[in-house]
């Protein structure tokens, strides 16, 4: 795979380490991910493959450190998407979503690093660790056993499935939010509309319709909007239509008819094999 003219995959030189954003591409991120999970499962057969016994150092201390090319890249394009995305990286996001989850059932269903790392907790009172390293070698284990490390046969079949519908379910709803949240805006005209705003919320407001192209004032549904409109309109109305807005992002796109259900995310979540399977919504309430 080429890698030398892909800036993920470089040594980032842009001040404090920050990744540079004029050089990238959506269409950089998936060979970039491509080339980062096999780096991943590289260095997590080679845990495995050692024929020294388990210790900290050699096993959970390599895992922790494992798959941070990976964490790199998943975390800028996390940021993108959850904050200057466009069509194409959603696309991106909606091919990669069953990938990545995949890969996750890939590291933690690794028999050769959770047999190491599981001999280590069987005895992790006697390790003499640290309170830190105690810490860090119990959740490290927790982890393994909720994504299927100790399932056998068709019960680990179907926990891949599952992890794997979930994640496409959760990354269509977070689209759909983002796109309620961007799309929204609730029209104030005049002064009545901003009754009980300070001034402060009365600028952002006409700022926001000014970048929108329209006249007057607008309330959209980012959390910087709607909330302080939430708290200080007096106008009873207008914060009830915004509330019901707010409460309803992610099932306002009617016209999106592939758009999950909360029955979806409860029908594969009660046919989940004896582990743990929770779907992580990037949005709060």
């Amino acid at each position: 795979m080429h890698t030398e003219h892909n800036p993920l995959l470089q040594e980032w030189q842009s001040p404090f380490g920050l990744p540079p954003f004029d050089q990238i591409m959506p269409g950089h991120f998936p060979p970039a991910f491509a080339f980062a999970m096999a780096q991943h499962r590289a260095e997590l057969n080679a845990i495995a493959e050692q024929t020294s016994l388990p210790d900290f150092a050699n096993s959970v201390e390599r895992f922790a450190l494992a798959g941070s090319l990976l964490a790199r890249i998943n975390g800028l394009f996390e940021n993108l998407t959850a904050s200057e995305t466009n069509p194409e990286l959603e696309a991106i996001e909606l091919t990669l979503a069953p990938q990545l989850a995949a890969h996750n059932n890939i590291v933690y269903q690794q028999e050769g690093v959770f047999t190491r790392i599981n001999a280590l907790y069987q005895q992790r009172k006697d390790l003499g660790l640290s309170t830190e390293k105690l810490r860090l070698l119990e959740r490290i284990h927790l982890n393994f056993v909720r994504n299927g490390a100790e399932l056998t046969g068709e019960s680990k079949q179907r926990f891949s499935e599952i992890v794997a519908a979930l994640a496409t379910l959760c990354t269509q709803f977070s689209q759909n939010v983002r796109s309620d949240e961007a799309e929204y805006r609730l029209q104030l005209n005049d002064e009545n509309d901003l009754a009980g705003l300070p001034d402060s919320i009365r600028e952002s407001a006409r700022q926001a319709a000014a970048d929108r192209g329209t006249e007057g004032y607008v309330i959209t549904l980012s959390r910087s909007s709607v909330v302080p409109f939430l708290t200080y309109s007096s106008r009873r109305d207008l914060r009830e239509t915004a509330h019901k807005a707010w409460k309803s992002r992610g099932a306002q796109q009617v016209k999106q008819i592939t758009a999950p259900s909360p029955r979806k995310f409860w029908r594969y979540g009660k046919s989940r094999p004896n582990c743990w399977v929770t779907p992580i919504l990037r949005i709060t309430p």
